[in-house]
């Protein structure tokens, strides 16, 4: 008896296993996979550990999800049964086509930028996705929960992650964009923000998972699995993200509290008031300095710091100004890096200097900022119709029904997904989860009407499936299914490229550490060739062949790797025009050239620096940056006008900074050796106003007077300090 028991167990099993990989099942089984992996996977041996990869798996998925709904339309699965929100979803797109084409920068709005990927090609790739998402999953509620069981196994899994990663317990070692150590945990993936927003959209669809759950065991699982979330979100100390998370859990509540006895809707109010309240605390501990004020053990509290909000409302100004610039298409899809310097508010640029954002921290700006009033109205049609649909679908359920249940769980987790995107902003693993809530929510509201038969009569003869599939309806559906798994097909290939030249880069990075300058440059040539549309891989590799200019000794080879890294940088420039971070790289390139190489590339240098400061005035790092230059250029000519314009640039960080003493003493220092003494003793004196001990101040003093034979009077009188320099305050 126990042998035959075993025996039918496995013959169980086995039928479970082929039931995945079943026509109708398939679909739903891939999109479980590659939720799941998107959101886990991140590499060791590419120059981005994170994103890039996950894009190439995004883009995968996608591709066989059409095949494989494809095939299902060649057996006759469904019908041609147009949908209205299909129309705003064109609309939609539509928009920000138009916005790609009127871009500041067509090729990185149609790519996005290099680990954000928020162009155009990630918007067709999601709404593709969800499209294939609702042939997945169409009247059937066990696929979508399927699905969402990949996307709470990820979600675990990043955040068993996170919590070693909070105790130290990690192989690799995680640095913010500024070089520094991350402070808090990114999990896989990347970032403190992302995982908070990601676990946020998650916690509703976990709470379902718990209350709907009948079987003890796997109760106890999925409560588990929440507290993982719960804590890997305090551990990233993501307050948009906490935030987000009570929005969400307070939509349900009060969503579910209309289909509960009593008892339980008083549980769900007192639930909703006290996230309400909470929200309030941390919003209000965002937008105020109250929290400085705290007593001793909670200002220790990483979530109550403020001084980020500051910075917050710089890139939200910033966001507003680039919107009033161009206003109708916007500055194009992913391009805010290049619309956000001439948009920068004075305090930033003078706080912040080449520190750039290259997002503004909230979707909704952004939105507005790259696609402009047309694409975000268009973008906001399309949710509420979405939205439209899915509240007269709960209105004709019952209130115990699971279908309505479910769909008031994607609604919450909608709702926390967009509390979540007004302090963050989309990369490939959040809008693949945004992709998927809105298919699995339109799935559920007009699902049924593709199939080509009633869900009640699936087991109908394959007789009449073969006369439906030869109907001109079915056609329809089929030359759809093949248009979009040629596009998908384009866009898996493409992100397989980017994949490839990301390795590339890698490996040459690792080729410049062992000093192998020729295997070097022939991984950074092959990166361009495989990626030509993104412009930071031109910048890697002009920065690889600049050093390997100034590791030669040959004059001559020099010269040469100086040109390619220059070609590599004015391709970059000619690709995104208006990137300071390539305007600065080229300016310091040709400055390197004309010291090492010919002194009459200073004038080209000079230009180049120029065009930087120019596209963002206010960067007090770039004035600096331009004055040692301009100082290079004086040491190596002995041409005094690169003098007066270094000190020049040096007054206008004064005037930016007009408190900073080390900027002052700079000032001083420059003009003592540009001969202009009566400016450099004015500049020691407001140096010493804000720093009376520098020992530093009072040698201007005294050599400037001893120079220009100015007398004592009207000089405030500097003490001689023990110090040997002055020590830089004032920064941020």
């Amino acid at each position: 008896m126990g042998e035959a028991a075993g025996q039918r167990n496995a013959v169980m099993r086995l039928d479970g296993w082929r039931n995945l990989v079943a026509c109708d099942e398939a679909p739903a089984t891939a999109a479980t996979v590659g939720v799941a992996l998107v959101i886990i996977a991140f590499t060791s041996f590419t120059a981005d550990l994170f994103m890039v990869v996950k894009i190439a798996l995004f883009a995968l998925t996608t591709f066989v999800l059409t095949l494989l709904n494809a095939r299902r339309a060649i057996q006759g699965h469904f019908r041609w049964a147009p949908m209205p929100i299909m129309k705003w979803v064109g609309l939609y797109l539509a928009t920000v086509i138009a916005a790609t084409a009127f871009s500041r920068s067509p090729l990185r709005s149609l790519v996005g930028g290099y680990e954000r990927f928020g162009g155009l090609f990630t918007i067709v790739v999601g709404i593709a996705f969800a499209a294939n998402v609702v042939l997945a999953v169409a009247g059937s509620i066990s696929r979508f929960n399927r699905v969402l069981f990949g996307l709470e196994f990820a979600a675990t899994i990043a955040s068993a992650y996170a919590i070693f990663q909070h105790f130290g317990i990690d192989h690799y070692e995680f640095r913010e964009q500024a070089g520094n150590l991350a402070k808090w945990p990114g999990s896989t993936l990347g970032n403190s923000n992302f995982l908070g927003g990601f676990l946020a959209i998650v916690l509703p669809i976990a709470l379902r998972r718990i209350t709907t759950n009948a079987n003890g065991k796997y109760r106890t699982i999925a409560i588990i699995a929440a507290a993982l979330d719960v804590i890997a979100l305090w551990f990233s100390q993501s307050r948009g993200g906490m935030i987000a998370a009570l929005i969400g859990i307070a939509t349900l509540a009060v969503a579910r509290s209309v289909a509960s006895d009593q008892r339980r809707r008083r549980f769900s109010v007192a639930a909703l008031v006290a996230s309400l309240g909470l929200f309030g605390l941390a919003a209000s501990a965002i937008a105020s300095p109250w929290t400085t004020h705290l007593p001793g053990p909670l200002r220790k509290l990483d979530m109550l710091r403020s001084e980020s909000a500051t910075v917050r409302g710089w890139e939200w100004r910033a966001a507003i100004v680039a919107t009033g610039h161009r206003p109708i298409f916007g500055n194009g899809p992913d391009t805010y890096l290049l619309a956000y310097p001439s948009s920068r508010v004075r305090d930033d640029g003078a706080n912040l200097g080449l520190l750039i954002s290259d997002k503004p921290h909230n979707l909704l700006l952004e939105q507005f900022a790259t696609i402009g009033i047309v694409g975000t109205t268009a973008w906001f049609v399309m949710l509420a119709m979405i939205g439209r649909s899915a509240l007269h679908k709960r209105r004709t359920l019952d209130p115990h029904n699971s279908q309505r249940l479910l769909l008031e769980t994607l609604g919450a987790a909608l709702v926390a997904y967009w509390a979540q995107s007004l302090f963050s902003f989309d990369v490939p693993p959040i809008a693949m989860v945004s992709w998927l809530l809105l298919g699995g929510v339109v799935a559920l509201t007009h699902g049924e009407t593709l199939l080509a038969e009633p869900a009640a009569t699936r087991s109908a003869t394959k007789s009449r499936r073969v006369t439906v599939a030869t109907t001109p309806r079915s056609g329809s559906v089929l030359g759809a299914a093949t248009a979009c798994a040629v596009a998908s097909g384009v866009a898996a290939l493409a992100a397989g490229s980017w994949l490839y030249a990301d390795i590339r880069v890698h490996f040459a990075q690792a080729d410049l550490a062992r000093k192998d300058f020729a295997g070097a440059a022939e991984s950074y040539a092959a990166a361009v060739n495989a990626a030509p549309y993104i412009a930071e891989y031109r910048r890697a590799a002009a920065t690889g062949a600049q050093q390997i200019g100034l590791a030669t000794r040959n004059r001559q080879t020099r010269k040469d790797q100086f040109d390619q890294a220059d070609s590599y940088l004015a391709d970059a420039i000619r690709i995104e025009p208006g990137n300071i971070g390539y305007l600065v790289a080229r300016g310091q390139l040709t400055t390197f050239a004309a010291v090492a190489i010919d002194g009459r590339l200073f004038e080209d240098a000079n230009r180049n620096w120029r065009k930087a400061v120019a596209a963002d005035p206010h960067d007090v790092e770039l004035r600096r940056a331009f004055s040692r230059a301009l100082g290079a250029a004086a040491a190596a000519t002995r041409d005094n006008k690169y003098q007066i314009e270094s000190a020049a640039q040096l007054a206008i960080v004064t005037n930016l900074r007009p408190l900073d003493d080390y900027a002052w003493l700079s000032l001083g220092q420059q003009q003592l050796v540009a001969k202009q003494y009566d400016e450099a003793i004015q500049s020691a004196q407001r140096a010493n106003q804000l720093r009376p001990t520098s020992a530093a101040v009072q040698l201007i003093f005294e050599v400037a007077r001893r120079r220009s034979g100015a007398t004592t009077q009207g000089v405030v009188n500097v003490p001689r300090s023990p110090r040997k320099s002055a020590r830089r305050s004032g920064q941020p």
